[in-house]
């Protein structure tokens, strides 16, 4: 599938501004018949898929009413429903299936990408055919982020009592990120290959969290902001844990209605990503991953190509 890469945070700066011409062009060039917007896009893509000249414009009367116009078509939202059944009211509508069943679809991508993955980890000492585990410690915003001194620290932890190598992702190179095993800069379906191979992936709430549950990986997630049990990963044959801190009132700050990009608790900042503890999360690891070798802890080859 081809994908064109845009990043609303880059068009923040006026130089990201005057880049956004270009964008709608290489957008433009594909005629695209369909631009689905999830329950939660930005303003950005609104105007964005308005100036693709996208046919059909389908997205949600909740977050951004007031874009809702540049629409061709406006679904209804129902908060009984987790995020993940809702936008699938998306599939839903292209396909003329109401009855659509929720079911995990698995990222493609071709032999090429997953020899790139193959050949990236073997760099790094990783033997693709061995268990490995996937720690990604960014997320879209700051107040879904997990302190990255922790997510070093239960990679050790990891490395010394499983002895299983741990592989660190992130969008860009980091060369602050002191970490032997870093992996940055893949495309998406590049990316979808390498998290179908981990054992299982660490991290926050964030889209690389959704690739490995749609590629099957079981996930461990820090939840913070959005704890509550209807953000994660809804596929049963995909194990995920979500861990937040069950004590602090604020809990959770996120809902449909607005994208919360901030904390706004004011005696307590960032409260609920520091209230859990390295301790807890390698014990939830511990238990997936022995878990999964209880199982039998098959490795999974290449099954979405």
């Amino acid at each position: 599938v081809r994908t064109v890469s845009v990043s609303y945070k880059h068009v923040r700066s006026l130089r990201g501004m005057l880049s956004v011409p270009w964008m709608a062009l290489k957008l433009g060039l594909g005629r695209y018949d369909y631009a689905l917007l999830s329950h939660d896009e930005t303003k950005f893509s609104h105007l964005l898929a308005m100036a693709v000249l996208a046919r059909r414009r389908i997205g949600f009367d909740v977050v951004n009413r007031g874009l809702a116009r540049l629409l061709s078509e406006v679904l209804p939202t129902r908060t009984d429903r987790t995020p993940v059944d809702l936008n699938f009211d998306l599939a839903r509508r292209v396909t003329g299936r109401s009855d659509l069943p929720l079911v995990r679809v698995p990222l493609g991508y071709d032999p090429h990408d997953a020899e790139t993955v193959e050949r990236r980890l073997q760099a790094l000492g990783v033997d693709p055919s061995l268990p490995f585990v996937v720690l990604h410690p960014s997320a879209s915003l700051p107040l879904k982020e997990w302190s990255l001194g922790k997510f070093l620290e239960l990679a050790r932890r990891i490395t010394e009592e499983f002895d299983l190598p741990v592989v660190i992702t992130s969008e860009k190179e980091k060369p602050a990120l002191d970490w032997p095993r870093r992996i940055w800069g893949v495309s998406i379906p590049q990316l979808a290959a390498l998290l179908e191979r981990a054992a299982l992936f660490i991290g926050n709430n964030s889209g690389p969290m959704n690739i490995a549950g749609a590629m099957g990986t079981p996930t461990l997630i820090a939840e913070g902001p959005w704890a509550g049990g209807q953000w994660g990963v809804p596929w049963p044959d995909a194990p995920h844990r979500g861990i937040y801190a069950k004590t602090l009132a604020c809990i959770p700050c996120g809902s449909y209605e607005r994208v919360q990009v901030r904390c706004t608790n004011r005696d307590y900042p960032h409260g609920c990503m520091k209230e859990l503890s390295v301790d807890t999360m390698f014990g939830h690891a511990k238990e997936m991953l022995e878990a999964r070798d209880a199982a039998g802890g098959g490795r999974k080859r290449g099954g979405s190509i």
